[in-house]
């Protein structure tokens, strides 16, 4: 073995970039970007990450997945960018799925029209509506 060269980090490195291009997470920031309309993210929003993902994969997976929710409301995310990601990788329905999905997170808490506004320009985008 090279000295120097630590093997898990490689992998751990390679499975965060992975992640990163996958569409869970462009459905994550797509969710963190609806939450940044508030100033904090509410419990409300954590718990439906939770339940969501809790719901679809074991439980350290959907720890994982709230962890990177929480990282990617912290920065600020693309609209644009994203939706064309997820334009180009999924079929009508699935963007359908897509926005049910926004729709259903933003009714976690009060529903305010920025957000609604955000969900019908990511519909459009995706070409749905």
């Amino acid at each position: 073995m090279l000295k120097g060269i630590q093997p898990e980090r490689m992998f751990s490195e390679s499975a965060e970039e992975k992640f990163g291009n996958s569409l869970a997470a462009q459905v994550l920031k797509i969710l963190a970007l609806l939450a940044q309309t508030n100033r904090e993210v509410s419990a409300a929003r954590r718990e439906f990450i939770q339940s969501f993902y809790g719901h679809l994969y074991p439980g350290d997976i959907a720890v994982y997945f709230v962890e990177q929710f929480e990282l990617f409301a912290q920065e600020p995310q693309d609209l644009g960018s994203v939706c064309a990601i997820l334009n180009e990788r999924l079929s009508y329905q699935e963007k359908i799925f897509c926005l049910i999905i926004a729709y259903e997170f933003i009714q976690a808490e009060k529903l305010a029209s920025v957000e609604r506004r955000l969900v019908r320009a990511m519909g459009k985008m995706l070409g749905v509506g």
